[in-house]
């Protein structure tokens, strides 16, 4: 949830989180149930960026078109609409969208200073479920206000689906030890970056590069083999992931696309990974 946003591949699963959300801060302050409302249907409401699709606006916190792209996409800095509201003022500024959602649901009114003020209900809401810090009004709304909406919208999804909350009695689980891997048995497809840190081909914390339209992209390979993109400093499982992100892409080859420095060389990783295989070392990583 830290750096969850909509991609290319899941507008339906955004679509449904934003709905649950609206519906119950809704249902929480005002009663009723407002789920049906939100969730019939994208001829009734759409997906709501805060974020003006202008790179311009924001040059001064973002500096690449895809540091915008993913800041604009943040789940924390989306909100859900009636289609026919969303489409009178899509490429407006903040300032004169914040009018208009004080005119709506009650998790897009929050953003508006006046959204507490003769509000008993969300007060109330606020306090009983200790959300006040959370539900800060933005009066601007920047890469902080987007992170700490993204916080907001966390809390509020680990209060929907709360298993206590949903009548759910949790047991322990506890995992057995994973099989001990035969040496000689890790195919191509297998390597991950962290096992070419344990071999030596990678150190821990070097720094990776792609370019993406002429842009240059870098990240840091963390020591558990985790990717840290520099412009979001978002930390991604794979390559792939950590690649698609920064071209706002589905999917990449990230093996492929990311490079790192060797004798004044820029080599791709997955030269490393061949290197790796054919010296056999991974059956001792």
């Amino acid at each position: 949830m830290a750096s969850f946003g909509l991609r290319a591949d899941n507008r339906r699963l955004v679509r449904y989180l934003l709905s649950r959300m609206t519906a119950h801060v809704q249902r929480e302050c005002e009663g009723g149930n407002h789920e049906y409302a939100f969730l019939r249907g994208g001829r009734e409401y759409e997906i709501e960026h805060v974020w003006a699709n202008r790179f311009e606006r924001h040059r001064a916190e973002v500096k690449t078109t895809a540091e915008f792209y993913i800041r604009r996409n943040r789940l924390g800095a989306l909100l859900l609409l009636p289609k026919s509201v969303n489409a009178s003022f899509r490429d407006d500024p903040y300032e004169r969208k914040l009018e208009h959602y004080y005119a709506e649901n009650r998790l897009a009114a929050s953003l508006h200073p006046k959204s507490r003020l003769r509000n008993t209900p969300f007060t109330h809401y606020l306090r009983d479920l200790g959300l006040d810090r959370a539900f800060q009004p933005c009066p601007e709304f920047g890469v902080r206000e987007i992170e700490r909406r993204q916080n907001l919208y966390r809390l509020l999804c680990e209060e929907i689906w709360n298993p206590a909350r949903l009548g759910f009695r949790m047991s322990v689980i506890v995992l057995p030890p994973p099989a001990p891997e035969q040496s000689g048995s890790r195919r191509h497809y297998g390597v991950e970056v962290v096992d070419l840190i344990k071999c030596g081909l990678i150190a821990p914390n070097a720094k990776i590069f792609r370019t993406v339209r002429g842009e240059m992209h870098f990240a840091t390979v963390e020591e558990g083999g985790t990717i840290r993109v520099a412009a979001t400093c978002q930390a991604y499982h794979s390559l792939s992931a950590a690649g698609a992100a920064v071209a706002g892409t589905r999917a990449c080859a990230g093996w492929d696309v990311w490079r790192i420095e060797r004798d004044g060389a820029a080599l791709p990783l997955k030269r490393l990974r061949e290197e790796a295989i054919s010296r056999g070392l991974m059956s001792k990583a």
